[in-house]
């Protein structure tokens, strides 16, 4: 690794050592400086594009160039008269000013078959696919990732300036709802021919001028065009060892009317389009209506502990992927748009965990062995109807099907071996409404309602040859051969959920929000613990702290008045929400109603310091409520070892949340700056006591009088050149908590450190890389133990094309060193990849060579650090897995 930095960085001096640069100013007849003006720098004799710029907010630029060559400059401006300069560049740097004239025709003059790489118009920044690709991207993430303040993580989403981009589309039209993962992931790169990042967005144009978007961003996909109507996309199949296939078929069909998108996998190399809870978490862009009101109520969906991938990285895994998209005008005002997607996934997983418990002492090895399957359905369907520009109606609706069970063999050196089955059904459907008014240009009415209805029924059974929970009186078991737990629950909410709008224009400078909101929840909850005898009966255990028969409903009711003033360069936006709440139970025909007033002021403030750079501070207090898992008495069964009991006299919990960035990006500079400091402090936080019973462990939620408190800083720096470009970034966290362990209070105190740097190069010609490392420090301590794991990861990427292109070569090498404070626990592991990819020029058939896992790595490791235990586990994962594969493309 460090032979292969040295090497690059010499590859990176010597070409810094050749370049000259052309610098200067762009300014208007009155000699006022104009920013975001761009150039364009090509090659007088090849016509090869050389470089580009944007002005600053002084009307500066610098441009890299060679030296000993002459050039072509176009410089643009709207409204200005194009600017077309032949310079030559010898040995030094050059300086230059160029004085733009008003031009009413607009007129292009002389066109260079060059364009601008990024141009700004208003909130949308434009990027011209092919200045930032060499040819050799393979789909829509390889695009994104080599242009400026766009990142794509890992699993595919996508974030711009630091921010999750909330929709993607293509054309105008939403994909898959707007899931950037699914984009990312499927859509071809070379049919892209522009990307258009959308600031301040808000899918309603009528709310964007009043609501507060500044966090919200959007992909606007402009695809590379023939013909009006066209189809595009690919078909890849592969075989590979041992016993491994793919079938990944993505068609997509667009015309100014219509558009309709598939695709489809099936494999069994462990490399699924969406997981499944990435799958069941995909609302499909419906809004919280409560996000202004500063309430939040906490839903729970099961209490069973599913096993999850680590890292995507599984001992085995098949899978079914299928999802279709549509667009379909109905007449020139309605619009019917939606997807479907089904999953399908048979997943093994294996793990060896050492876990210590904190208030015992007792260390426990424990083998866990688990065969899950899960099956999955999403549907959406929206229908817009805008008959004017002053009146919209949309309707949307969802409705999510999910289905999973698992096996699990647990051998642990305390509990004897333990069988658990889990099986888990759920059902969704949502539907929203909603309607916006413009009375007048300053006044607007919007209505907004939504319905939910959710279903949640999980079943566990657990049979072990050792007696469970030996130490607790609450489980008292009949003697049998084998011992026998069954545990049904079942969890029915219903929620609906309608807030009232107005704004209103008062000047300028300042806008009034007015909310009147409801919200009305119902959950029913049952659950209950049985044994199951030898001769196949079932029976009761005989103690009622083991059933739960529960019914709950929740009341909110709230006015909302919301300000927005701009003043100098400050922008504030102060608000008040008064809320009136109601919490009424019913636990075995008993009802307990509790009733509360309260009021949550949140405030936001914005100074601009020039274009690009501005200062913001937030502070909001938030109340939090639980839901019906929490406040029902019975106990339910979490684990072998572990029961979770609920407390009906639990209060709401306030949040009081500071926070202060600074960010700053400069188009002409191309590099950005996003810093972050929060706070927050949780006032009568619910933390669980628990007790130990040798390794068994009883627990119930209660208020803990003293406040939990968070600080988290993040900073993130990247910078990009012409060919080449780096990013640095640092996140930690300090989390302080106190919760009850055995009649004790314990204060747990956990620390977070990441640091990361990444270059890559972005070359037209042979070569090209890409180099990281970060480091991950995880700190943990409480008044009974600590402990500190440190992880060091290095990368290594490299991209090589032979025979114009026609061979591309994308070897991947990862190491990771992995250890503990006092080095007991050590681990080092490596994992390279390798895909070849041979496609001939002007063929649409494409061979791949893949190759994962080569060096056979066999296992990674994990730490889990909380008040209750600290444990290391290792878990097996796929081996070594070479593929041939076919694509292709239409």
């Amino acid at each position: 690794m460090k032979l292969a930095t040295l090497f690059f960085l010499c590859i990176g001096i010597n070409l810094y050592a050749q370049d000259i640069y052309l610098k200067g100013a762009v300014q208007d007849s009155t000699k006022t400086a104009l920013q975001t003006a761009s150039l364009v720098v090509s090659n007088a004799k090849t016509q090869k594009f050389q470089g580009y710029a944007i002005t600053d907010d002084d009307g500066l630029f610098t441009i890299k160039l060679t030296k000993n060559e002459d050039f072509i400059v176009k410089l643009t401006y709207m409204g200005y008269k194009t600017i077309i300069d032949t310079i030559t560049v010898k040995e030094n740097d050059i300086y230059k000013k160029y004085i733009l004239k008003p031009d009413v025709t607009q007129l292009d003059g002389v066109e260079i078959s060059y364009e601008m790489p990024v141009t700004i118009k208003g909130d949308t920044i434009i990027y011209n696919a092919d200045s930032f690709t060499t040819g050799n991207e393979k789909k829509l993430g390889d695009v994104l990732k080599k242009m400026p303040s766009i990142e794509v993580e890992k699993n595919g989403t996508v974030k711009v300036e630091g921010k999750e981009v909330k929709k993607v589309m293509i054309e105008g039209k939403d994909f898959f709802g707007g899931d950037s993962k699914l984009a990312s992931k499927n859509i071809p790169a070379n049919a892209i021919q522009k990307v258009e990042v959308l600031r301040n967005y808000n899918a309603n144009s009528q709310v964007k001028d009043f609501e507060d978007n500044e966090d919200s961003f959007a992909l606007n996909i402009k695809l590379k065009k023939g013909k009006e109507t066209f189809w595009f996309g690919d078909i890849k199949a592969g075989l590979g060892l041992p016993g491994k296939h793919i079938l990944h078929p993505k068609l997509f069909y667009y015309s100014p009317k219509n558009t309709y998108n598939f695709i489809g996998d099936i494999n069994n190399i462990g490399n699924p389009p969406l997981s499944q809870n990435e799958i069941f978490k995909m609302t499909g862009g419906f809004d919280n209506l409560m996000r202004k009101s500063g309430s939040v109520f906490n839903q729970s969906d099961n209490q069973l502990g599913f096993a999850t991938r680590q890292n995507d990285k599984v001992q085995d895994q098949k899978g079914k992927f299928a999802a279709f998209n549509y667009h379909i005008p109905i007449n020139k005002n309605l619009y019917l748009k939606g997807f479907f997607i089904g999953n399908s996934d048979a997943v093994n997983y294996y793990n060896e965990t050492k876990k210590t418990y904190s208030a015992t002492n007792i260390s426990e090895q424990n083998i866990r062995d688990s065969k899950q399957k899960s099956h999955s359905a999403i549907a959406k369907i929206t229908m817009d109807y805008n008959p004017n520009d002053k009146l919209s109606f949309k309707y949307k609706a969802l409705y999510k099907n999910l289905s999973t069970n698992e096996n699990t063999a647990n051998i642990s050196n305390i509990n004897g071996n333990t069988e658990n089955l889990k099986t888990a059904k759920t059902t969704a459907f949502n539907q929203h409404f909603e309607v916006y008014k413009t009375l007048k240009n300053d006044h607007l009415i919007a209505f907004e309602i939504e319905q939910q209805f959710k279903q949640n029924i999980p079943l566990l059974e657990m049979i072990s040859s050792n007696e469970f929970f030996t130490n607790s009186a609450l489980i008292q078991l009949s003697p049998q051969n084998q011992f026998d737990l069954l545990q049904n629950q079942e969890t029915d909410i219903n929620k609906v959920t309608g807030v009232l709008d107005y704004y209103y224009i008062l000047n300028d400078v300042s806008h009034l929000n007015i909310s009147v909101g409801n919200e009305w929840i119902k959950q029913q909850y049952h659950s209950g613990i049985q044994q199951k005898m030898d001769n196949q009966q079932v029976q009761d255990l005989g103690n009622q702290q083991l059933f739960n028969q529960a019914d709950y409903r929740f009341y909110n009711q709230y006015l909302g008045l919301h300000y927005k003033l701009l003043w100098k360069k400050f922008l504030i936006r102060p608000s008040l929400n008064l809320h009136y709440y109601v919490l009424e139970d019913t636990q075995f025909n008993d009802t307990k109603t509790h009733k509360k007033w309260s009021l949550l002021p949140k405030l936001n403030v914005k100074y601009s310091l020039k274009r690009g750079k501005n200062i913001r501070f937030s502070y909001q207090i938030s109340n939090a409520f639980s839901d019906i898992q929490k406040y029902a008495k019975g106990y339910v069964l979490s684990n072998y070892n572990y029961l979770k009991g609920g407390n009906r006299d639990l209060d709401n919990v306030y949040n009081h949340l500071f926070s202060l960035n600074y960010s700053s990006y400069s188009m002409s500079k191309f590099q950005y700056l996003f810093a972050t400091v929060s706070y927050s402090k949780k006032i009568n936080s619910i933390r669980d006591k628990t007790v130990f019973q040798q390794t068994d462990l009883i627990s119930l939620p209660v208020n803990i009088n003293h406040a939990d408190e968070n600080i988290n800083l993040s900073l993130s720096y990247s910078k990009r050149y012409p060919y080449w470009n780096y990013r640095l970034s640092t996140s930690e966290m300090w989390n302080k908590y106190y919760s009850i362990i055995n009649t004790n209070e314990v204060v747990s105190n956990s620390s977070l450190q990441n640091y990361h740097l990444k270059t890559s190069s972005n070359l037209s010609g042979l070569f090209n890389f890409d180099l990281g490392y970060s480091l991950n420090v995880n700190n943990f301590k409480n008044n009974i133990n600590s402990s500190r794991y440190i992880t060091h990861k290095s990368s290594v990427g490299l991209e090589l094309s032979f025979f114009k292109k026609s061979l591309l070569i994308k070897p991947k090498y990862d190491f990771y060193n992995y250890s503990n404070k006092n080095g007991s626990t050590k681990n080092k592991y490596a994992f390279l990849n390798t895909e070849l990819f041979y496609q001939k020029e002007g063929s649409k058939w494409e061979f791949i060579l893949s190759a994962s896992n080569m060096l056979g790595v066999k296992n990674l490791t994990k730490e889990n650090l909380n008040d209750l235990y600290i444990s290391t586990s290792k878990y097996a994962i796929q081996p070594s897995i070479w593929m041939l594969s076919v694509n292709y493309k239409l």
